[in-house]
């Protein structure tokens, strides 16, 4: 059937069966719903599918394509052929609720094959094919459709889905559409009502972005973010255009968010002196393991207050900072985590409160400022490896009763050194008014500036057992009037100037 103009079907329906054959003239549109409720039925089959295409030059945008607008509403394409046509914007315009796309095979259109509109949606999505497309865009489609893409669908290589940044307000699942999905601009999950969005993203999904664009959970309402893959399919989290490290903002999760995962890979994000590709921020809660950060400025990044529920089993590759986090989330990471060698944790000032225990990663601990330990216990075990800049400081029961607790061993000491070559000091351990029962074994200290590495004050109970000083300022421990210090195996080495600093006329 030859269609020599522009062909508009507005209060009714349009039924093509299967083997019917379209031939459209140059730079002439199918329209669907425009303006009044409109229905196209496509009944093709895969045998004797339903085809339009060209009347005139087989060329790529020779015709315009199919247009579905809003008013097209439960519109059902199936076994579907089209050919040949196309605008720069796409050669299957759908912006109708309810469609069902099954079946169709679009190709050598001239620019992107599918574009749905803000206000689409699908029944049903699978089993379509994209081939010889103008643009590597196959699919652009806003973020709120995603979830009704389906299974199945095959692609040219090198093609992808294009999803526009918006607003996820109910919960969703990301199905793998057989492309990677590439972000270009922000996408929030920010449910509605006092309910929880959940975005769900299934095994062996691969999730690009451009420099712009990040996935934002809880910032303004009840947002979550479920991404677990398998040891066979990982989660992808990459760059789509600069692929080095600082490539892609990241992902972020706010204070009404919460995020679960498990064998992702994250690669190619991260800022310096920022965000980590993957941030969290006060009150967000995120449960890590088994996920490898690969070429990222900065692995994972937790703001004061965030809930960390677990990390473990994780691995940072060429990551020159995996860790950047608050004092008291040191004793949040679990075991099994790799770093590479020259991989850091970085943790500023702040407070630690109940029990905490800081165990070795692999990784040096550096901290920036100084930490407090009041209303809590501090353990370090065996192994830990901290440096620590010029004003950082381990005080102990300043405002409230504090405990430290150090449990090196012989061959596995506890070590805390100077963070910056320039600046080779840092300020030492102070055990204030308030802390009672401190334990330090086996414990190797450089470069301390302060009068002594380790001051105990007031009524201040301290045993002190294998604790070396090298490059310290004054003595290894010293004490005031009324505390009880007992130590053995204590050393000065390496210009330290004395063992001991004791009260005078007590």
């Amino acid at each position: 059937v030859p269609v020599t103009e522009d062909y508009y079907v507005d209060g009714g329906s349009l039924t093509l069966e299967a083997g019917a054959s379209l031939s459209f003239k140059d730079g002439v549109g199918l329209y669907i719903g425009s303006t009044a409720p409109a229905r196209l039925i496509v009944k093709g089959t895969a045998d004797s599918p339903v085809v339009l295409t060209a009347a005139g030059d087989r060329a790529a945008g020779a015709w315009r394509g199919v247009s579905l607008s809003a008013k097209a509403a439960r519109s059902v394409l199936e076994g579907l052929v089209i050919e040949y046509a196309g605008t720069d914007e796409g050669a299957l315009f759908i912006d109708a609720e309810e469609v069902t796309l099954k079946g169709l095979k679009l190709r050598d259109a001239k620019g992107t094959g599918l574009l749905v509109g803000d206000a689409a949606g699908f029944t049903a999505f699978a089993d379509n094919e994209f081939k010889k497309l103008g643009r590597p865009a196959a699919i652009d489609i806003p973020a709120r459709a995603v979830a009704g893409l389906g299974v199945g669908n095959r692609f040219d290589p090198n093609a992808h889905v294009l999803v526009r940044g918006g607003s996820l307000a109910r919960s969703a699942k990301w199905q793998n559409p057989g492309a990677p999905l590439v972000l270009s601009g922000e996408v929030y999950v920010d449910g509605e009502a006092g309910q929880r969005a959940v975005l769900e993203l299934v095994p062996g999904l691969e999730l690009r972005f451009t420099e712009a664009a990040a996935l934002q959970i809880g910032s303004s309402g009840l947002g979550g973010l479920n991404a677990r893959g398998t040891a066979e399919a990982a989660i992808t989290f990459t760059a789509h255009e600069r692929r080095e490290p600082g490539g892609w903002r990241g992902v972020g999760v706010h204070g009404q968010g919460e995020a679960n995962i498990e064998r992702a890979l994250f690669e190619f994000g991260g800022k310096a002196e920022g965000d980590g590709v993957l941030f969290v921020m006060n009150a967000g809660s995120l449960a890590l393991s088994s996920t490898t950060f690969r070429s990222d400025v900065l692995g994972v990044s937790l703001a004061d207050g965030a809930k960390l529920k677990s990390f473990a089993d994780n691995t940072f590759v060429a990551t020159p900072v995996a860790v950047a986090l608050a004092p008291e989330h040191i004793g949040g990471l679990g075991e099994g985590n790799a770093y590479d060698r020259d991989s850091k944790i970085k943790s500023r000032g702040g407070a630690v409160k109940g029990k905490a225990t800081w165990s070795a990663q692999g990784a040096t601990i550096e901290l920036a400022g100084e930490v407090y330990v009041d209303e809590g216990e501090l353990s370090i075990d065996e192994g830990v490896a901290l440096l620590a800049g010029p004003d950082a400081q381990l005080t102990i029961g300043s405002s409230a009763r504090g405990t430290l607790r150090v449990r090196g061993t012989v061959a596995s000491p506890v070590t805390i050194g100077p963070a910056e070559a320039e600046r080779a000091t840092w300020r030492g351990i102070a055990l204030a008014g308030n802390a009672r029962a401190n334990v330090l074994e086996n414990l190797v200290l450089t470069g301390a500036s302060n009068d002594s590495a380790v001051q105990v004050d007031g009524e201040v109970d301290a045993q002190l057992t294998g604790v070396t000083c090298s490059k310290c300022s004054g003595a290894v421990v010293g004490w005031s009037c009324g505390a009880k210090v007992t130590s053995s195996q204590v050393l000065a080495t390496d210009g330290t100037p004395r063992l001991e600093s004791k009260p005078e006329g007590c």
